[in-house]
């Protein structure tokens, strides 16, 4: 029974094709049995010559496809789809060829594992039957999520940044989020140089508010919920200054250099920090500001100013416009 035009096929067939020749085998004892495809105008897209180019290129088509999905153009869409699957085939090649570090370009191979996966579902359903199954659009809305967070594993791979481990099998992520994130900001939020004076050796409540920072090192611990704090500039007159800029001003850097720092941490029923990476739990990353709500302790015999808090909740405030 001939195979029908634009089967899933298409992008599974791709995705061996592609592992098998970089494993060194000839292509053509490598190539599976031809499919037809109605869609050969999109074998003669340019191909991105960085990873960057490419992940730009899979958000740029990924957009298409949700938009024309939105505007029921069901042709429009699986045109988009088709494009889209030539554009992994280039991404998955670019890397395959990168030099990103081990981890990292795992976490990329896995990312494209997961389009090729996600969009070879909404393809699928693109050519079913109408009225048998999930529309289109119900397929894409069901794998939204994970095209997103696969887009954004592959744009930090693309920029240089660490990869971030994915939480351990067995890990309630959703339920961690309901339980520690706050959607009002506390009141009362202490800096951290005001929360120094407060705190001592004895466990006592605090609500602190900080940048997400360290002072020269990673602020974040990889598997862990868990991060460090800075000091949040002031907005006073100083800094209010047209053209100021804190991290050029001798007087701000010094300021900064003599503030306490956090130690923030998410514990558990265990009473052990939560095994999963605070960026993934709480969305987080460097340079955000955010309020702590815990219990903290200031050692003054330690030769580092630091906060040591166990937090409670968290609540993650909006940029400054």
């Amino acid at each position: 029974m001939p195979m029908p035009n634009s089967s899933p096929w298409r992008f599974v067939g791709a995705a061996i094709v592609a592992a098998v020749v970089a494993c060194g085998m000839p292509l053509a004892a490598a190539q599976p049995a031809a499919v037809p495809e109605a869609h050969h105008h999109h074998a003669d897209h340019a191909h991105p010559e960085t990873l960057s180019a490419g992940v730009a290129e899979l958000e740029k088509v990924a957009k298409e496809v949700k938009d024309h999905l939105a505007a029921d153009g069901r042709h429009a869409a699986d045109d988009a789809v088709h494009a889209l699957g030539h554009v992994l085939e280039d991404v998955q090649g670019l890397v395959r060829k990168s030099s990103l570090a081990g981890e990292a370009k795992a976490a990329a191979t896995r990312a494209v594992d997961e389009l090729f996966e996600c969009f070879d579902a909404l393809d699928t359903a693109l050519h079913a039957e109408p009225g048998t199954g999930a529309s289109p659009a119900e397929v894409h809305a069901s794998v939204a999520k994970r095209i997103e967070a696969s887009l954004a594993t592959l744009r930090d791979a693309a920029a240089g940044k660490p990869a971030v481990a994915a939480p351990q099998a067995g890990v309630d992520v959703a339920a961690l989020r309901g339980r520690l994130v706050l959607a009002a900001e506390p009141a009362g939020a202490l800096s951290l140089t005001a929360a120094k004076a407060k705190l001592s050796k004895d466990p006592q409540p605090v609500v602190v508010v900080g940048r997400i920072g360290a002072k020269g090192v990673d602020p974040f611990l990889a598997d862990k919920a868990s991060f460090s704090l800075v000091e949040v500039p002031p907005a006073d007159a100083h800094a209010a200054q047209p053209g100021h800029k804190p991290d050029e001003c001798p007087f701000c850097k010094k300021r900064a250099a003599n503030a306490p720092i956090a130690a923030v941490r998410f514990l558990g029923p265990d009473g052990k920090e939560i095994p999963v990476d605070a960026r993934k739990l709480f969305g987080v990353d460097a340079g955000q500001d955010v309020v702590i709500r815990g219990t903290g302790i200031f050692d003054s015999s330690l030769p580092v100013q630091i906060l040591q808090i166990t937090a409670e909740g968290i609540h993650v405030r909006a940029p400054a416009k």
